[in-house]
């Protein structure tokens, strides 16, 4: 097993990929007037930039591929946080990963890789070098498929985290895998497997006497469809849900890179009620909690991937860009 660190890091900015429907207006002459007509915009809806994924091409399709740039979700802004100076930097693989040439050496520190996962030196056919993660069909056998890529902390532990990294669903043309090009499905609850089944996106464990596993917190990708993004932490029986308003299904962005940003902060004292949880998808705030009763166990150990319940098809995607640091100040 190979053992080195692994952080979470959001990428800065996110191209405007997006449309904006724009009403022009003709001036109209009257005599020596000249009335112009206003233009106006699309009402913002709280949607996470759905769009249409590009279409799925043959196996063995070969054609050249670009990694789209995330989709510009519509609605009120709220910017994502970045490592700022001061900051103490966790696990950081945004320029160790692109200059790595195996999972060996994906970046500095303690990790151990568990499972069908691979490196890529050309994910997006422009040199891009990523993790990928090979999912096998679960062949009507329902269960959890791992694919484990833990990264121990370094000490002391801290109680506030942000962990963010850049992600991609369906095998690319030059990035290698399985499963048909620009396909991936992320639920499978027709197949008589659990109404949830779907992905585990983020596990982060506790500083604690089992090692880390109680009052874990889990980020999910779950079933049933249409996915909504949650944040749960079993052992106190919770689960955070988007905000009013909002929704983002990665359903409708296979193919596209989507941006994750994930916040936090245990309590300050066990039942104190004052943890925070935050996910920021594609620069845009869609989870907050900031009276959570998390427990006040600092963070030792993030899962970047982990498990997938049951996948419907055999399937790849790739993640890149990985930066965890704990704020400062």
């Amino acid at each position: 097993m190979l053992r080195h660190v692994m952080l979470v890091r959001l990428p800065n900015g996110v191209n405007k990929d997006q449309t904006v429907r724009l009403i022009s207006c003709t001036a109209l002459a009257v005599f020596f007037f000249a009335i112009a007509a206003c233009a106006g915009t699309d009402s913002g809806k709280h949607a996470l930039g759905v769009t249409d994924p590009p279409a799925a091409t043959p196996n063995n399709t070969s054609t050249t591929s670009t990694t789209p740039a995330p989709v510009p979700p519509t609605g009120s802004s709220s910017s994502e946080p970045l490592p700022r100076a001061g900051d103490r930097i966790l696990l950081d693989g945004r320029v160790s990963m692109q200059q790595a040439t195996s999972l060996a050496n994906l970046w500095p520190g303690n990790y151990e890789v568990e499972g069908n996962l691979a490196f890529t030196n050309n994910m997006d056919g422009n040199g891009t070098h990523a993790l990928r993660i090979d999912w096998a069909s679960f062949n009507g056998v329902c269960g959890d498929a791992g694919a484990h890529m833990r990264n121990y902390l370094p000490q002391p532990y801290s109680k506030h985290i942000i962990v963010s990294w850049k992600q991609r669903l369906g095998r690319t043309p030059t990035g290698g895998g399985v499963g048909n090009i620009n396909s991936f499905q992320i639920t499978n609850s027709g197949n008589g497997c659990d109404a949830n089944a779907g992905r585990k996106e983020l596990l982060v464990c506790r500083d604690n006497a089992d090692g880390g596993c109680y009052d874990r917190m889990d980020y999910l990708w779950p079933g049933p469809a249409p996915v909504s993004p949650r944040v749960d932490n079993n052992n106190q029986n919770l689960n955070f849900q988007v905000l009013p308003g909002m929704q983002f299904d990665p359903q409708s962005h296979v193919g596209q890179t989507i941006v994750q940003t994930v916040e936090l902060q245990a309590e300050s004292s066990t039942g104190a009620s004052d943890g925070i949880v935050r996910v920021w998808i594609n620069g845009i705030k869609v989870i907050e909690n900031t009276h959570a009763r998390i427990g006040a166990e600092a963070f030792n150990r993030t899962e970047l991937p982990s498990t997938f319940n049951s996948p419907a098809q055999a399937q790849s995607e790739y993640i890149w860009d990985v930066v965890a640091w704990a704020p400062q100040g």
